[in-house]
């Protein structure tokens, strides 16, 4: 593509629309406008590359290039096929008469269709939202190359009432700064989102773009819906509660447009469908793995947690203990930190048709035990065992929410289930879903003689009965 010949383009030359391009199409051309354009990118063979965005900035005339169908994974736009050209393609400037009046948009998701959505992450999607707060820049390690990256962290909120947090990289850091006014809306193109143990997030790409709104480079229909949104978060949106999706859970009830209820299957339901998604059971707790292995208790070492794990307080990730015991967090690259113990639990469920383990992290793991991660962790070793092999199971029943993937264990592909969401059942719930459930299996008295008096009036019915003779017969 950066080779491809340029020359001005000839006043009889005709164009083929941008919609009527498919790989069936031979000895084209279209006459386009550049609306967007990536860095100059270098693979690992030393070949360099760069995409643009294009509609029926600059204009150009392109051809001889190849028709491929598009793969939306990685693109907010809406276009079934997508452009590729070689040193061998034709890209020529072409004269700007005003024929091309086309503006690219926003392709934009609320945030919790984000958080709500199926599709499989990472995908990309476009934002216009509500910009809250603005987070000093960090310096982040990538361990890929051991390259020192700038990330700086952002909080949006819409009208659906969730708020994300959005990281930028690189140069980005510097579209938006900490003394910037707030609350403002933006526009965030090409975001990747990612999902992590049921909570998502979202990262820029090197093709992204942090577009202000008021700036003229919005749509008219986009710079009205934001002026709306500012509006309604300045009089409004401030004084409500935000699911922060990057929590993970489902929103709070007194949000609107909330998940749809997840219906309850049995163990052996849940594990004989053995695909991924989302399923929900009621269970009790089985067992919970919370011993290292009997080798490792029989070394000379120290018994270490498995139960829990050192999480920063700012990021949550996993901190790093050095040989003075003190603590350090390589992505936000702070030393001496107080850790923030979180659970880290692998969890055997029951029901009466089979058990499954489930990995319970964080606040999962709090719901299911009912104590913290930290004043476990200073018990002695006779009240943990006596908590978590004893107090801890067939105790009380759960409903559980749990997400199934593949995962390969040793060359293996095997079902992994992580917990999403664990809530205690009250007696009352209990029994009355147990009702309910031998009412659907047995059914009683009352409704065996409803539908047995329904069939009787069937068969009465369809008879037809003889006309009664008179007593008295006239002679």
């Amino acid at each position: 593509m950066l080779d491809s010949a340029v020359s001005s383009s000839g006043p009889s030359e005709r164009y083929l629309s941008i919609s009527s391009l498919n790989p069936y199409v031979h000895r084209w051309q279209i006459k386009a406008r550049v609306v967007d354009k990536s860095p100059l990118q270098t693979t690992k063979n030393n070949s360099r590359f760069f995409h643009v965005d294009i509609t029926d900035s600059a204009v150009y005339c392109f051809s001889r290039g190849r028709v491929n169908v598009a793969n939306k994974r990685f693109s907010t736009l809406s276009n079934n096929y997508e452009l590729s050209f070689s040193a061998d393609s034709d890209i020529k400037p072409a004269e700007d008469d005003g024929s091309i009046h086309a503006k690219r948009s926003l392709c934009t998701m609320p945030l919790r269709n984000i958080f709500n959505s199926t599709r499989e992450c990472p995908f990309p999607t476009d934002v216009l939202a509500v910009v809250v707060e603005v987070q000093p820049i960090s310096s982040v390690t990538a361990r890929s190359s051991g390259e020192e990256l700038k990330r700086r962290v952002l909080k949006v909120r819409d009208k659906s009432q969730v708020e994300m947090e959005v990281s930028l990289w690189g140069e980005q850091v510097d579209s938006i700064t900490e003394s910037a006014p707030l609350p403002q809306v933006y526009g965030l193109t090409g975001l990747n989102i990612r999902d992590w143990r049921g909570a998502r997030s979202a990262s820029t790409t090197k093709s992204s773009q942090i577009i202000k709104a008021g700036a003229g480079l919005l749509s008219s229909e986009e710079e009205e819906s934001a002026a709306e949104m500012l509006q309604w978060y300045t009089t409004t949106g401030s004084s409500l509660s935000f699911h922060n999706m990057s929590r993970g859970g489902p929103p709070s009830e007194g949000a609107s447009n909330e998940r749809k209820p997840v219906q309850e299957m049995s163990i052996k339901d849940i594990k004989d469908k053995n695909e991924p998604g989302t399923y929900a059971f009621i269970a009790q707790v089985r067992r919970i793995y919370w011993k290292p292995r009997q080798q490792q208790q029989q070394s000379q070492q120290p018994q270490q947690d498995i139960y829990a794990y050192a999480a920063c307080p700012t990021c949550r990730k996993k901190l790093h203990e050095d040989a003075a015991n003190e603590y350090s967090c390589y992505p936000c690259n702070t030393s001496h930190v107080t850790p923030d113990w979180r659970y880290m639990l692998l969890a055997s469920f029951i029901d009466a048709t089979g058990s499954l383990s489930c990995r319970c992290f964080a606040d999962m793991g709090q719901s299911l035990l009912g104590s913290p991660a930290s004043e476990v962790r200073g018990w002695s070793a006779e009240k943990k065992e006596i908590f978590f092999d004893w107090q801890s199971i067939l105790k009380n029943s759960f409903r559980v929410l749990v997400k199934a993937e593949f995962d390969n264990y040793n060359g293996e592909q095997r079902m992994r289930y992580t917990a999403l969401r664990v809530d205690m059942m009250d007696p009352h719930s209990l029994a009355l879903l147990l009702y309910q459930q031998i009412k659907t299996a047995v059914p009683t008295i009352t409704d065996f003689a409803e539908s047995k008096k329904s069939k009787f009036q069937e068969s009465d019915s369809g008879l037809q009965r003889e006309p009664k003779r008179s007593v008295i017969e006239a002679h």
